[in-house]
């Protein structure tokens, strides 16, 4: 019982939530970077973030096109899922008990 009452008090699904919430925000800031200076999928590195953000960002996209500053695309879309997944990750937090 001593094992499960320290594992109560690690907060591990907060600390879960706070690592998956800050990795989905490096992958997208990395895929941006990379949209700008890489045309495409050109290596597996790219290709991995392109498979992690994808999902969650063409169909944003598909409803708020990328503005155009230049020839470097802005997208807006980018910007509504960073803060989607912040308010996902502060909702889930608050809705967990403490201590969880």
């Amino acid at each position: 019982m001593a094992i499960l009452d320290a594992l109560g008090h690690m907060n591990l699904a907060h600390t879960f939530i706070t690592l998956l919430e800050g990795a989905l925000i490096i992958c997208l800031i990395v895929q941006m970077i990379f949209s700008w200076i890489l045309r495409g999928d050109e290596n597996r590195f790219s290709r991995f973030f392109t498979n992690v953000t994808g999902p969650m960002l063409r169909p944003l996209e598909r409803v708020i096109p990328p503005v155009y500053l230049g020839s470097l695309p802005v997208s807006i879309a980018f910007l509504v899922l960073w803060w989607a997944i912040i308010m996902a990750a502060a909702l889930l937090s608050q809705a967990l008990p403490p201590g969880w």
